[in-house]
């Protein structure tokens, strides 16, 4: 490419290089698709004259994948910015056919079907008066719920806004919006929970001492240690206190073998512990356990199934840090980080020589399928 500058002829020379996508946040999971809003820079070598320099441009993109099969269905160009910055963007959320982004000129909406943008902040307040200058750029003022999106306007009046006219009322519109899941850039033990109760039964993972003083105790520590544990099972009963109903546990058997630092995998709650996940067919809890104690661990997760406590599967996952947990249907998606063993710099900064991969894993196999978002040459080219 070749274009004419003031100061004389830009040649444009081959050598463009890109970064690997870096994510703005968690993917949201909704009917059978993931979506992803993620960064990347472009550098462009060029020359003027006897002078050479390079040209670095933020490209922006919607991505949507199939949820199982993480096969890329769509990634749409959003922005692409001459010496662009990454900060100030998030992915919202989804409504109905609304996928809502927010970039730091403020809020827009994309097709979630196509990925192709559907308004801008100025067409936004063009549809609704009302939010004429006082439309918020900063992502503390939009709030994505089951009620729908709601915007804190700079006069501090709260508006609603519908996913498909885009028009703004003061009450919620009704229309069930997904939210992003918990993320947080090393939230591994976010998911692991020691212990949790499923009916009259108890599960959770302990060491020989610990399972001894149990019962006894009624009560367990933390989950941080670097030592291994088994899946343990209990009866659960109730007594009265001062305090008000307590549980009791009594008839408590080991399940399986001892995992290393392991926990039950569980979502993540802003307060309280964490949401166990199970499966019937059969009944399952999920162990999620790392491969060592040292830098060049891989997470793994096995499906432990009851009464027995038979091992269905135990799987290697390539993750390092598990970040977001998004359990559907057929299929669990997990979306973290990998480093590479014995690369030097990630005794100094593993988030940053890290790769980002998302992760689906058959409920019933143990089956992984991966998207990585460092392999540029798997990843489709963008569309505008």
């Amino acid at each position: 490419m070749i274009g004419l500058a003031i100061f004389g002829l830009i040649v444009y020379l081959p050598g463009l290089t890109r970064t690997p996508p870096a994510s703005f946040g968690a993917p949201v999971r909704a009917g059978g698709r993931l979506y992803l809003l993620t960064g990347q820079w472009q550098s462009s070598p060029f020359s003027r004259g006897s002078s050479r320099s390079q040209a670095t441009d933020l490209l922006v993109d919607l991505w949507s994948f199939d949820a199982t099969t993480l096969r890329p269905i769509y990634r749409r160009r959003i922005q692409k910015l001459r010496d662009g910055a990454m900060f100030g963007r998030a992915l919202l959320g989804v409504q109905s056919g609304t996928a809502w982004l927010l970039l730091p000129t403020g809020l827009h909406a994309a097709e979630l079907s196509t990925g192709a943008l559907r308004a801008t902040p100025q067409r936004i307040e063009e549809l609704n008066p009302v939010l004429r200058g006082v439309l918020p750029t900063e992502g503390r003022y939009y709030t994505l719920s089951p009620d729908g999106l709601s915007i804190k306007a700079a006069d501090a009046k709260v508006w609603y806004l519908h996913p498909d006219s885009l028009l703004v009322s003061e009450r919620p519109v009704g229309i069930a919006a997904t939210p992003p899941p918990y993320w947080a850039p090393d939230a591994t033990l976010s998911y692991q929970e020691r212990g949790f109760t499923i009916g009259k039964k108890w599960l959770g993972v302990l060491t020989a001492a610990e399972a001894r003083s149990f019962t006894q105790y009624n009560s367990i520590g933390g989950i941080g240690e670097q030592i291994a544990r088994a899946l343990y099972v209990a009866d659960v009963g109730a007594r009265d206190t001062f305090f008000g109903e307590r549980p009791t546990y009594s008839n408590l058997q080991p399940l399986t073998q001892e995992f290393l630092m392991p926990g039950l995998l569980a979502m993540h709650q802003p307060t309280g512990p964490g949401q166990a996940i199970y499966r019937r067919d059969p009944d399952s809890v999920f162990v999620l356990h790392p491969s060592r104690i040292d830098q060049a661990r891989v997470l793994q997760l096995a499906r432990v199934s009851g009464p027995g406590g038979k091992i269905l599967w135990n799987i290697a996952l390539p993750l390092t840090v598990l970040q977001s947990v998004l359990p559907g249907e057929e299929s669990l998606v997990l979306y973290g980080r990998l480093f590479t063993p014995g690369d030097p710099n990630v005794a100094r900064d593993p988030m940053h020589t890290a790769q980002e991969i998302l992760v689906s894993i058959d409920w019933k196999t143990g089956a992984v399928k991966q998207h990585n978002q460092s392999d540029l040459k798997a990843h489709p080219e963008a569309k505008d």
